[in-house]
């Protein structure tokens, strides 16, 4: 639950900064599955994706605690949420809360990439 948790927290936290686009957001998330790999490794097996926990106990036969792969991520990605929401807030002085409520004020030319 709470490896689910923080990966969750880092992938919408880059994923919603504009500042984080392209390689520095995935250099983020892999970090973030890096250590949550060497941190927690020996205590869970790093399991942050239940279908990768199914695989082995498939496998092996071995059934008992398989409930907490799969209630784990279940309450610990609306829980990374929920945190990030908690932490972003609502902060009247950012300019993208203002952009997401304005009216369009008509066409725009479209810049293509060369």
């Amino acid at each position: 639950m709470v490896l689910t948790a923080l990966l969750v927290l880092v992938i919408v936290s880059v994923a919603t900064d504009p500042r984080a686009v392209g390689a520095p957001a995935a250099l983020v998330i892999a970090a973030a599955v890096g250590l949550a790999a060497i941190a927690f490794g020996p205590l869970s097996g790093a399991s942050l994706n239940t279908t990768r926990s199914f695989g082995p106990a498939l496998a092996s036969g071995q059934w008992q605690d398989f409930w907490v792969y799969i209630v784990g991520p279940l309450l610990g990605a609306p829980l990374g949420a929920l945190t990030y929401e908690y932490v972003r807030g609502e902060d009247p002085q950012n300019p993208l809360h203002h952009a997401e409520k304005e009216e369009p004020d008509g066409d725009r030319p479209v810049r293509l990439p060369a």
